[in-house]
C-alpha cells in the first residue's frame, strides 16, 4: 500500500546533532510542589466508528490508543477529536488510532484538540509493530516559525493530514512508535532469556496491571546504579535511549563484564503501565503526574518503586552511586544536580557529561544543573534518600532513532569506565 501524507504541522528536525549552542533548548523552570492525591480521569470509550456512506472506519479499541471521537465533515474529510485523561495537564497530546477504507480512497484527517495543540509528528504502520516517519517537508502550518517546538503556545491548535488508503488495508497512526506494556515486558522477557535475568513484579498499578523491574547485575562491591523510564506515557524516545543504555551494559565484552561483576544495576523500564496502555497524555490512572509525587507518594506506582529501592538498599547494605530517569521533551537536555551539592560520587556527573561530549563528534551536551530544594521529582527523591548523584535524562521528541541508540550506548560506556576507574 502507498501512503501519501500532507501534514499541516511543523517541520521538525529528525537529526539531533550537532546542536548549536546559541539555539539550544533552555529547559523547564523550577519544579513546583503540587497536590498529588488521586483525581478523576476521563476513560475514553473503546469503540469502532464505521461510516458506511463514506466507506471509512476508525478504531481506538487497542492497547495504547487515544481517539475520543471521529466525525465526517464531507465524503472524504474527517474530524478527529483528541482529549486528555483529565485537565490541567502537560501539553503532551498523545494520539493513536487505526483507519481503513472499503475502497481505494484519499481521505483528509483533521485533528481537533478542544484543550490542546498538535505536538507529536505522526508515524504510520501497517501492523502496529514497524513504524515509519512521515515526510516533514510536506506540510502547511499556520505557525510561521521553525522553532515552535520549543514553545507550546506557538504550536498549531489543529493539524490535518491526507492519506491515500488502499481497500482492505488498515493503517495505524500515532504520535510516536507504540511501546505499550505488552512490548516493554516482552523486551524484558527476551533480555531475561538471553542473559539469564528474571524480571520481577513488585506490585500492582491503580488498574491492576503488573509493575515490573529487572536486576541487570549484582556486583561484589554492593554499589548500585538505578535506572527508571516512562513516568509519562508518550515519552517513547527516552525509553529507546534507556533500552540502548541497558543493552550496552548487558553486552558480552570486557568492559561490561567487568562492570557487572562489581556493580548492581536495577531497572524499572515502565513506571506508568496504566497511563501508557490507556493512551494518556501525561498522568497515571489516578490522574496524577507521577514525577510530581515522589515526596508525597500518594500514587501506588511511585510508592512501590520508592519502597522497593529503600528495602533493597537496606538489605544489600550498599551504596547508590548513580540515578537516571529517562524522559522526552522538546529537545535533548540533561537536568543534573548542582555539582556543589555533596554526593556519594563527587564529580561523577561532570566527568560523565564531558566524556559523552568527547565521545560524539560535533555533539554539544546541553545540561541544566539545579539544587535539590524538595523531593517532588524522582531525581530529588533519590538524592535525598540515598545521597546519590543523578539526573533526569531528556531526549527530543524528534531526535533520530539512530542517535537515541548512539547516545544511550555512549552514556553507558562512559559511565562504566568512570566507575571502574574510580575503583581501580
Amino acid at each position: 500500500m502507498h501512503i501519501r501524507l500532507l501534514l499541516i504541522f511543523l517541520a521538525l528536525p529528525l537529526i539531533a546533532y550537532p546542536q548549536e549552542k546559541q539555539f539550544r533548548f533552555q529547559g523547564q523552570g523550577p519544579t513546583q510542589i503540587v497536590e498529588t492525591s488521586s483525581k478523576a480521569i476521563q476513560l475514553q470509550e473503546r469503540k469502532v466508528w464505521l461510516f458506511e456512506e463514506e466507506g471509512i472506519g476508525f478504531s481506538n479499541d487497542f492497547r495504547g490508543a487515544r481517539l475520543n471521537n471521529a466525525v465526517p465533515t464531507n465524503g472524504s474529510t474527517f474530524q478527529l477529536t483528541i482529549e486528555a485523561e483529565n485537565y490541567p495537564v502537560n501539553p503532551s497530546p498523545w494520539y493513536a488510532f487505526k483507519v481503513w477504507s472499503s475502497t481505494d480512497k484519499q481521505v483528509t484527517l483533521s485533528f481537533n484538540y478542544p484543550q490542546g495543540r498538535h505536538r507529536y509528528f505522526p508515524v504510520v504502520s501497517m501492523d502496529g509493530k514497524s513504524w515509519a516517519n512521515l515526510d516533514s517537508a510536506r506540510f502547511i502550518a499556520k505557525s510561521d516559525t521553525t522553532i515552535a517546538f520549543y514553545n507550546y503556545r506557538l504550536l498549531p491548535k489543529e493539524a490535518s493530514m491526507v492519506l491515500d488508503l488502499t481497500a482492505g488495508d488498515t493503517v495505524w497512526v500515532a504520535g510516536q512508535e507504540m511501546w505499550t506494556s505488552k512490548e516493554v515486558y516482552a523486551w524484558m522477557d527476551s533480555v531475561g532469556e538471553v542473559y539469564k535475568l528474571k524480571p520481577k513484579t513488585i506490585g500492582k498499578t491503580t488498574l491492576g496491571r503488573d509493575l515490573k523491574m529487572m536486576r541487570v547485575s549484582k556486583g561484589k562491591d554492593k554499589k548500585v546504579v538505578a535506572v527508571i523510564s516512562r513516568q509519562h506515557p508518550p515519552e517513547v524516545t527516552g525509553f529507546f535511549a534507556m533500552k540502548a543504555f541497558i543493552e550496552r551494559i548487558l553486552k558480552d565484552d570486557s568492559l561490561s563484564n567487568a562492570f557487572r561483576k562489581r556493580y548492581d544495576v536495577l531497572n524499572v523500564p515502565l513506571m506508568n503501565p496504566d497511563g501508557v496502555d490507556e493512551g494518556h497524555w501525561r498522568h497515571n490512572a489516578g490522574g496524577v503526574d507521577l514525577n510530581r509525587d515522589w515526596e508525597a507518594q500518594n500514587q501506588p506506582e511511585v510508592k512501590l518503586v520508592a519502597d522497593y529501592f529503600k528495602t533493597y538498599m537496606k538489605k544489600r547494605k550498599g551504596t547508590m552511586v548513580f540515578f537516571m530517569d529517562f524522559h522526552s521533551t522538546w529537545d535533548d537536555i540533561y537536568y543534573t544536580i548542582d555539582p556543589g551539592m555533596p554526593t556519594n560520587t563527587p564529580g561523577l556527573t561532570t566527568n560523565w557529561l564531558a566524556g559523552i561530549e568527547a565521545s560524539i563528534p560535533g555533539y554539544y551536551v546541553n545540561h541544566r544543573p539545579s539544587k535539590v530544594d524538595n523531593g517532588v521529582v524522582s531525581r530529588n527523591f533519590f538524592y535525598r534518600t540515598f545521597n546519590t548523584d543523578g539526573l533526569v535524562f531528556e531526549f527530543g521528541d524528534n531526535t533520530s532513532r539512530e542517535f537515541l541508540k548512539l547516545k544511550g550506548t555512549v552514556a553507558a560506556e562512559v559511565l562504566m569506565r568512570l566507575l571502574l576507574e574510580e575503583e581501580s
